[in-house]
């Protein structure tokens, strides 16, 4: 991943797919916000559960989704504008939440072995796990938002962007830093 933007064919259908339930959504068809919630909701998911745990984590979807409906009449209309409108109410949720639960660090990652493969390769694959979250850790709290929105919800920089009040060439910028940093933590534990 670099400084710019790669959505894959997938990701772009994703979008497309959510950007035509956004006039139904404002119409407060039930619809639409069902199938919003069903196609966004392992995304939602992803990153509210990177600073909570699993039921808070789920709570803090199904606030953020209640908010949105309730608040569809303020969404201003962008081409991709609503996920990134969307996560910034759940970023608000998720913060909400930490303050409620007196929480201040994002929980580790939690990594599951697959079946088929020698028990060494589940011990190196959490050694580098380890790595990882360790050097990540080590990334300020802002630098450590922004990868979590691009690489764990999948956002673009103009949806992350919309999420954290910013312009898009600041957020590729701030991501391409956060992923050099990133390496360099990751080469001097090595």
């Amino acid at each position: 991943m670099t400084g710019t933007d790669h959505t894959t064919a997938d990701g772009a259908a994703l979008r497309d797919d959510v950007a035509s339930l956004v006039p139904g959504a404002r119409a407060l068809d039930q619809h639409a916000w069902e199938c919003i919630f069903r196609q966004l909701h392992p995304r939602l998911s992803a990153y509210a559960g990177r600073s909570l745990d699993r039921e808070s984590a789920q709570d803090a979807v199904s606030e953020a989704m209640t908010r949105a409906v309730d608040r569809i009449d303020t969404f201003t209309w962008d081409d991709s504008a609503f996920e990134g409108w969307l996560f910034g109410i759940l970023r608000n949720v998720v913060r909400d939440t930490q303050r409620a639960h007196a929480r201040s660090a994002p929980r580790a990652a939690t990594q599951f072995e697959r079946p088929g493969h020698e028990p060494s390769d589940g011990i190196l694959a959490r050694e580098e796990a380890a790595e990882i979250t360790a050097a990540f850790a080590r990334l300020s709290p802002s630098e450590r938002e922004i990868l979590e929105l691009r690489v764990v919800a999948g956002l673009t920089a103009d949806e992350i962007a919309i999420t954290l009040g910013k312009r898009p060439g600041a957020i590729r910028t701030a991501q391409s830093r956060a992923l050099a940093k990133l390496r360099n933590l990751m080469e001097t534990t090595s």
